[in-house]
């Protein structure tokens, strides 16, 4: 079978999406300050965050505006648990 590719994959369940409202509210709050405090340009077109449910989308959209470095946002994108996800992205606005 030359030039061809053969994978063997298993799906990764992440089960239903996990909301922590506290949490988000938190990030929400600190991520405010923290773009005001670095002058980081936030698009008003992104959905304001206290309106998302889904942590890990929440943790997604604050880590792509932190100037993380390359193994930093490989930590956040292997990170599977939507919770974890967010207080790792949480622990790097409080630096």
């Amino acid at each position: 079978r030359a030039g061809r590719y053969q994978a063997e994959v298993e799906p990764i369940e992440e089960g239903a999406i996990q909301g922590s409202p506290e949490r988000i509210e938190d990030i929400a709050t600190r991520f405010k300050a923290y773009a005001e405090a670095h002058n980081l340009k936030v698009l008003d077109s992104w959905p304001p965050l206290r309106q998302l449910h889904d942590s890990g989308r929440v943790a997604d959209i604050v880590a792509q505006h932190l100037p993380l470095s390359m193994n930093d946002r490989q930590a956040v994108l292997a990170t599977l648990d939507p919770i974890a996800r967010l207080d790792l992205v949480l622990s790097h606005i409080n630096v």
